[in-house]
């Protein structure tokens, strides 16, 4: 008589999700914390620009409630300002047109108060036009309709003044996360290529491939001039000229150089057409790794062993494959001074 099998217990569809859901529990808190911290770092220049308006507005609605004009104030203005819910992202936007409707609701007298800070930050963010603007708003026979012009013409550079900027920064996070990535496809496999051939204790099988370690050197050398250009001017560097100096095609243009730049470098060397005590004595018998045998003693202990250290030839290669990927004129210098050697002779003898 066939008796039933039982199948073996297995967990429930809630409980399997109960467990992901505590093991993705430390992740998604820090990810919603990570959120939470870059939303308020938005909001807070956002509420800071918020309440210098916020007060604006009251000050012009008291005074026309004093005058009995009430009416003449303009509703869009409070739905501009209204405070966003948490799920909205606060938009400087808003903001811009609710300070260009006020403008043309302030007295005189509110506009030269206002001014007096609006030029001071355009001073401080060095506006092309702020000398205009402020001898313009300064000179004696000025009317109040022509302080209001300048005043709003000045509010509106400002607001370009700071999109200009935050358009910047967010082109230099994105050439910063670029560039990381770069370092990154360059750093990793090379370290874990040399920490596997390391841990096999197989150093010496790299020697018949020290070409490819020329051109990597060449490639570590022009990506090192990127990264240290772009910190030298970072505070600085606008987005075009990011789309110009950092963008894939630039960078990759750059490492292209280098790695010929290494090429080149390297057989110059190894032609013998550059030599010195600073370059490597390159010949058919070079080795890339020399053999050095160590002691270490220890109280009552005494252990040798061998390992493998780069030679002195091999180390000045790598170091003028780095130098030629890093600098751009070091090649075209090279081969100008080879051109006026081989043409001068020739020059000697047509005279």
């Amino acid at each position: 008589m066939l008796k039933a099998v039982e199948a073996p217990p297995t967990r429930g569809v809630s409980e399997e999700a109960g467990i992901l859901e505590t093991w993705n529990e430390p992740f998604v808190q820090w990810r919603h914390s990570f959120a939470k911290e870059r939303d308020e770092a938005k909001r807070k220049p956002w509420s800071t620009y918020k309440v210098g308006l916020d007060v604006l507005c009251s000050r012009i609605e008291r005074r026309l409630a004093d005058q009995g004009g009430l009416e003449d104030q303009d509703p869009v203005v409070k739905e501009l300002l209204r405070r966003p819910s948490e799920k909205e992202s606060p938009d400087f936007l808003r903001l811009y047109e609710a300070e260009q409707r006020l403008a043309l609701l302030m007295s005189d007298d509110e506009i030269r108060d206002e001014a007096e800070g609006r030029f001071a930050r355009a001073r401080q963010l060095r506006l092309p036009s702020y000398a205009d603007l402020r001898t313009a708003f300064d000179r004696d026979d000025a009317d109040a309709a022509t302080r209001r012009t300048i005043y709003i013409t000045l509010v509106r550079e400002l607001q370009r003044a700071d999109q200009r900027r935050s358009l910047d920064q967010f082109h230099r996070r994105k050439a910063a996360r670029r560039l990381n990535l770069y370092g990154c496809v360059l750093i990793v496999p090379s370290v874990l290529l040399l920490a596997y051939f390391y841990y096999r204790d197989a150093l010496e099988n790299l020697g018949p491939y020290h070409m490819i370690a020329v051109m990597w050197c060449g490639l570590a050398g022009a990506f090192l001039s990127r990264m240290i250009l772009f910190q030298r001017v970072l505070a600085t560097i606008g987005a075009e000229e990011i789309a110009t100096e950092f963008s894939h095609f630039a960078i990759i243009l750059r490492l292209i150089i280098g790695t010929l730049g290494a090429l080149v470098m390297y057989f110059l060397i190894v032609g013998q057409v550059v030599d010195g005590d600073f370059f490597p004595d390159w010949t058919a018998d070079s080795h890339v790794w020399q053999r050095f045998g160590s002691s270490f003693a220890a109280a009552g202990q005494t252990s040798s062993e061998d390992f493998n250290l780069v030679s002195t030839d091999f180390a000045q290669l790598l170091i003028w494959s780095t130098i030629a990927g890093f600098s751009e004129r070091i090649i075209p210098d090279r081969f100008a001074r080879m051109e006026v050697a081989v043409l001068q002779p020739q020059r000697s003898e047509s005279l």
